[in-house]
């Protein structure tokens, strides 16, 4: 493995035969894995994931992983493997189908051992080409298939913007040339079948003893699975990442969508590794790099780098202004920062050198979000939404009628910015900077006159629909094409808090009324949870479903989302951090938690 990602593991039931019923998906959990990691660690999450999901439970899914002994009948070869097993099934066979969405790069996804391990044939499978809404964005994709008769190992390259389909044809194309004639190194004619073909973006493959899948694009992602069994769709995209750094938690709400998922397990614990004592209060949330270092500002105008181990990477970088804003790391090294002394700040990440600053006329509260291609997107005091180039030019801006506090997301296909306003509006802007300033305004949506300071999270696919909160005591939820209310949830207290989405799309937020909800897709509320103060943190989510928030009771807290769990069986920990919690927890990719607090501190949590 190259990089840090996610995979989904979906536990599929073949039927035998017709008499038995249809094939069938059984449950799903999501698998975290970071770079480095021993195919051990990765195994024994991926059984804690499985036996922690309450589909699981409920189909009867059992995991385990067994002790491995190296012989002819281990179906893995001494590696560590996850069985699967449902005691109570009868009439199919349990097969663990994979997906792992785009997201990561340069992994590989070994498909041995699926299947009839008595017979050490897989089903007959589809592996699915996935590819961001953007399309690839540039790499190599590689497929080994073995079978009794041969192996066979193609690879392509991809090019930005090619489709899923594109790939698979290419991917076919390159097993046929492969195939054709003899002597062809890795792909004997007379000993492989030649079993692959497309369906789709689909290559479909008959006779393999084993599969495996790698990508070094990081905007292509495979699904794999029997023949016939839909799998469910991407639950959430990220949308296209590829202006941000390759970091832990490289933004606020972690990617441009504002999901605040991590691919990563929180701590389990309050255990703490330190604290870093800094000037101001920490209202800024943090950005995590991939060593584990810690970007972030505070009341007492300074932006600070403070490392893994506690210790300041560089001097903190002074400011005429509190700095409630959070960094953005971009791919090219770069932190992205507004400040109340109205400017936002450019600063080199290894050396803490501010290269440019762009002056607006008001305060820079609302935290930046980066595109695909650079551009930085950010809102102002001063009533306008501005997008600028790496270099610091105005790209354009947009006006509004009221005070830009939220923190923009951006559509997965990246052509629609989404940003509320004090001026009562939630803004569809246009992101085409070719555009006039009077083609930008794509629709704008009034919540019930009153302020959106709450910035905006998107849905899963295919609708991904709009989640915002605003001074109205609601959350609601917004069809992206039009601006359309399709409903909204009465709370009892302003909601600042931005949304976070769960891996099943549920929403969690937290309002001023003490209280954090968790509400499905359809708008129900499923439970609440109550703290001793206003809820102005916005959730983190880790890979294991936990909601890690801050309240202004001084708690953090680790909530297991389970609606069926009573609320102190929902509190996996919590931990007085002295003064009101009011920036959003970040997990770093070795499962720290970092937040900070109104008493000058800077926390990280012990993974």
């Amino acid at each position: 493995m190259g990089s840090d990602g996610v995979l989904n593991l979906v536990v599929t039931l073949a039927a035998t035969s017709p008499a038995h019923g249809g094939d069938r998906v059984l449950c799903a959990a999501n698998v975290a894995f970071a770079t480095g990691e021993e195919a051990e660690v990765i195994a024994s999450r991926a059984e804690g994931a499985i036996n922690a999901s309450a589909d699981c439970q409920g189909a009867g899914v059992v995991a385990e992983v067994p002790d491995v002994d190296i012989d002819d009948e281990d179906p893995v070869n001494g590696s560590p493997y996850v069985r699967v097993s449902a005691p109570g099934l009868t009439g199919g066979e349990l097969v663990v189908s994979l997906r792992a969405d785009p997201c990561a790069s340069d992994v590989c996804y070994v498909l041995d051992g699926l299947g009839e391990s008595f017979t050490r044939q897989l089903e007959i499978m589809a592996t699915t080409v996935v590819t961001d809404p953007g399309g690839a964005k540039g790499g190599e994709v590689r497929i080994v298939e073995h079978s009794g008769l041969g192996m066979c190992d193609i690879e392509v390259t991809t090019t930005p913007g090619q489709s899923a389909e594109n790939v698979a044809t290419a991917l076919l194309a390159a097993y046929d040339a492969a195939t054709a004639g003899p002597g062809v190194l890795g792909c004997p004619s007379q000993q492989n079948p030649g079993d692959l073909v497309r369906e789709g973006a689909s290559l479909v493959s008959v006779a393999a003893t084993g599969l495996s899948v790698c990508t070094t694009d990081p905007g292509v992602g495979f699904r794999a699975g029997p023949h016939g069994i839909a799998l469910p769709p991407a639950s959430v995209s990220c949308g296209d990442m590829g202006g941000l750094d390759d970091a832990a938690w490289p933004m606020f709400r972690y990617c441009p969508a504002h999901q605040a998922r991590a691919p990563f397990v929180g701590p389990q614990t309050d255990t703490l590794d330190w604290t870093s004592s800094v000037s101001g209060d920490v209202r800024s949330s943090p950005a995590i790099d991939a060593e584990g270092t810690a970007y972030f500002g505070t009341d007492g105008n300074r932006i600070y780098a403070v490392m893994a181990n506690g210790a300041e990477k560089w001097p903190a970088v002074s400011t005429s202004g509190d700095v409630k804003s959070s960094p953005a790391l971009s791919s090219d090294g770069h932190l992205y920062v507004g400040s109340d002394d109205n400017r936002l700040y450019k600063v080199d990440v290894e050396t803490g050198a501010v290269e440019w600053t762009f002056s607006t006329g008001g305060d820079i509260s609302s935290s930046p979000v980066i595109n695909a291609a650079g551009t930085i997107y950010f809102g102002s005091h001063d009533e306008w939404v501005y997008a600028l180039a790496p270099d610091g030019s105005l790209l354009w801006r947009h006006a509004t009628s009221g005070d830009v506090r939220s923190s923009p997301a951006i559509s997965a296909d990246g052509k629609t910015l989404y940003i509320g306003s004090d001026d009562d509006f939630l803004y569809g802007l246009h992101t085409d900077p070719a555009l006039s300033a009077a083609q930008r305004l794509k629709w704008k949506t009034e919540l019930d006159h009153l302020d959106v300071k709450s910035s905006p999270a998107l849905g899963p696919a295919p609708d991904f629909t709009v989640y915002v909160g605003s001074d109205d005591e609601a959350l609601f939820a917004v069809r992206p094409e039009d601006g359309v209310v399709l409903w909204q949830v009465e709370v009892s207290g302003d909601i600042v808090s931005s949304p976070a989405i769960g891996a099943d799309g549920t929403i969690y937020f937290g309002s001023n009324d003490n209280r954090l909800r968790a509400v499905d897709p359809d708008g129900n509320v499923l439970w609440t949870f109550s703290t001793g103060g206003d809820i102005r943190s916005s959730p983190a989510i880790g890979a294991d479903g936990i909601i890690h928030v801050g309240s202004n009771d001084d708690y953090l807290y680790a909530l297991e989302p389970d609606p069926a769990l009573s609320p102190s069986q929902r509190v996996l920990w919590q931990r007085d951090l002295g003064r009101d919690v009011r920036s959003s927890p970040a997990i770093g990719s070795d499962g720290a938690l970092y937040v900070g607090s109104d008493d000058n501190e800077l926390y990280r949590f012990a993974p």
